[in-house]
């Protein structure tokens, strides 16, 4: 099936012949239908594409089949480490590695062959992953041609070291002996015009224009409440969820685990009856899990999705509270949860938060509606008396680059103390099938049973205290 072709899109192509590319490509604006249609045009020539993670991998590599491409190889930094230079090298520390070693490449002889090299989200590349494809592109000694790709307004993992000046200064730092050419896809097949326009008052100030395709009856919506109250405000959006259907649905938080988006989707899932999936940090990834749910999910966990009705709560300063060290962030991060949505955004500001001062109310035109709950506002005051933050060892792993925890490591002495044994029988499972409401889904069980195992053995070592024994005593009869 063939797609047609915007000026944009043709000139891309065009250029392709002869040029190297820098594309800055707006969300939803057809990247991958695009370097598709440069590999469908060039036939007879010899792609790789390489992008950010596995996820995004899967998701172009089943559209390439889709689409019958066979001259097209598609992987990730990991999985080309992997594949080319060693084996383990599923983590960008095994990445480090190679290059520091400078691992002769494998698996290519000399009737192997690449015209062209497309680099996808570079926007997220980082040092490692920088001259890993330098290094490749040095060991496979090929004439070929470099498409690079990506949005620098998407740059989502600068805590683990990306830079976006990786694609803004491709032409000046990946080596080749053609010349570039930098080019532009400005038109989102995704959004909304209503959304396009929003952007373009509130997020580009007129300094750059998205465009948009689709024409839309819904507003983009942005409602002032308060999330521990505001139940006029949480039924409405409960029958938001219910019209685009839960599934076609994501609320999109600062963080999944705060009190007050806690009130939101507890009273949904309570009140309401919609099934909640929390993606989490370390979660399964199975797309059975969120089979007949709503999701709530961070905006880093959102990278490459799309919605028709999208949720994005915490659109205030509140953001601040999570993270005080961004700067521009806030703008980048919300501009990529508000570019989720094909259908219809609704931001939520809690009340008790300032607006972010980027967003114009009073030149709301004809693309916005604002509702502002019957509630008093009372601006949140900076509380004299720090706040405590807690987190688990996943997350911060998670959100720590690898080369500290590298570098932490030289500094470890690890030693095998003993190994615990134990007479108990797990007889247990990370997924059950469930019902609640009349309606089947699948739950994960794998961090409630981590914790049974852990009081399961304290228990056989009798190390629990009274209060707790008979409650686990219980869940063995039950569960073991």
């Amino acid at each position: 099936m063939s797609i047609i072709l915007t000026d944009q899109q043709k000139k891309i192509i065009e250029s392709a012949a002869n040029y190297n590319l820098v594309i800055q490509a707006v969300a939803g604006s057809g990247k991958t239908s695009t370097a598709f249609e440069i590999a469908k045009y060039y036939s007879d020539k010899k792609f790789m594409i390489v992008t950010y993670n596995r996820d995004l991998k899967a998701e172009i590599l089943e559209k390439a089949i889709k689409s019958g491409l066979k001259n097209l190889d598609v992987q990730n930094y990991h999985s080309l480490c992997k594949k080319y230079y060693q084996d383990d090298a599923l983590t960008d520390e095994k990445i480090l590695e190679v290059l520091q070693a400078d691992t002769p490449i494998q698996k290519w002889t000399t009737s192997s062959k690449l015209d062209y090299l497309i680099l996808d989200e570079v926007q997220d590349m980082n040092c490692v992953r920088f001259h890993l494809i330098k290094k490749f592109i040095k060991d496979i000694n090929q004439d070929l041609k470099l498409i690079v790709l990506g949005d620098e307004k998407q740059t989502l993992y600068e805590y683990q070291g990306s830079d976006a000046r990786y694609l803004s200064l491709a032409s000046k730092i990946f080596p080749s002996k053609y010349k570039w050419k930098h080019l532009k896809l400005t038109t989102s097949f995704r959004i909304t015009k209503n959304i396009a326009k929003f952007l373009n008052l509130n997020y580009f100030n007129n300094s750059f224009k998205i465009t948009a395709k689709k024409s839309s009856k819904h507003k983009v919506e942005y409602i002032s409440f308060n999330p521990y109250e505001s139940y006029a405000i949480k039924n409405y959006l409960a029958e938001q969820i219910n019209e685009f259907e839960v599934e076609n649905s994501i609320i999109i938080a600062n963080s999944t685990n705060s009190e007050a988006i806690k009130k939101l989707y507890n009273y949904l899932s309570d009140y309401k009856k919609i099934l909640i999936h929390i993606n989490e940090v370390g979660s399964s990834k199975r797309d059975d899990l969120k089979q007949n749910k709503l999701e709530v999910s961070t905006i880093h966990g959102t990278k490459g999705r799309e919605k028709d009705l999208v949720i994005l709560y915490g659109f205030d300063e509140d953001y601040f509270e999570i993270d005080k060290t961004a700067v521009n962030q806030p703008l980048d991060l919300f501009y990529v949860g508000i570019t989720r949505a094909k259908q219809k955004i609704i931001l939520l500001r809690n009340e008790n938060y300032a607006n972010f001062s980027f967003l114009d109310l009073e030149n709301k035109g004809k693309h916005l509606k604002i509702n502002v709950s019957e509630s008093k506002p009372v601006l949140k005051q900076k509380s004299e008396k720090p706040k405590k933050y807690y987190f688990d060892v996943t997350s911060l792993l998670e959100h720590t680059p690898f080369y500290y925890l590298a570098n932490l490591k030289k500094h470890l002495k690890v030693t095998k103390k003993s190994i615990v044994s134990s007479v108990v029988d797990f007889k247990m499972t990370n997924f059950i099938k469930l019902q609640k409401h009349k309606i089947d889904y699948l739950q994960d069980t794998s961090s409630i049973n981590g914790k049974l195992v852990t009081l399961m053995l304290l228990h056989e070592r009798q190390e629990l205290s009274s209060k707790i024994a008979p409650l686990v005593e219980y869940q063995k009869d039950k569960y073991f």
